[in-house]
């Protein structure tokens, strides 16, 4: 049997974006559910989830970061940095001997949509420019390490 040892938290969900709020608003019964206004839901018979609406990775992450990275990205940059934070790892003692590996098999799927609805029929052949060249790292492709 092999012993784990968790020496770090974060945490970015519909309940909150830090240990600590999100453990408070779990604590209170906080509801986190309410109606969807992260995209359109006319079309769809569900309009009520619990989303992570207090999320803003400009203020964490900064502007550039945040538009070149999809929203999921996003949350797991903030959770890695929080739990390094909360571990007490300080990487100007200890280099690079920290790593973190994610693996998606999709994307984000807002920025799929978007793309794709940017890119709708022919467009993309007539104009290539079009299509951003930030696909690979908005996605999550070929993204380790932090």
């Amino acid at each position: 049997m092999r012993r784990v040892v968790i020496t770090g938290l974060g945490i970015v969900s519909p309940t909150g974006v830090g240990i600590e709020t999100a453990w408070r608003n779990a604590l209170s019964g906080a509801s986190c559910v309410g109606k969807i206004v992260r995209f359109d839901t006319s079309s769809l018979p569900v309009h009520i989830a619990a989303e992570a609406n207090d999320f803003d990775g400009v203020a964490l992450l900064g502007g550039k970061k945040a538009r070149q990275t999809s929203r999921f990205i996003q949350f797991a940059e903030v959770a890695a940095q929080e739990t390094l934070r909360d571990a007490g790892y300080d990487a100007s003692a200890h280099g690079q001997c920290c790593g973190c590996i994610i693996g998606v098999a999709i994307g984000g799927i807002g920025r799929n949509r978007g793309q794709c609805s940017h890119t709708q029929g022919t467009r993309i052949y007539q104009n290539p420019a079009t299509y951003t060249p930030l696909f690979a790292t908005q996605h999550g492709i070929g993204r380790s390490g932090y």
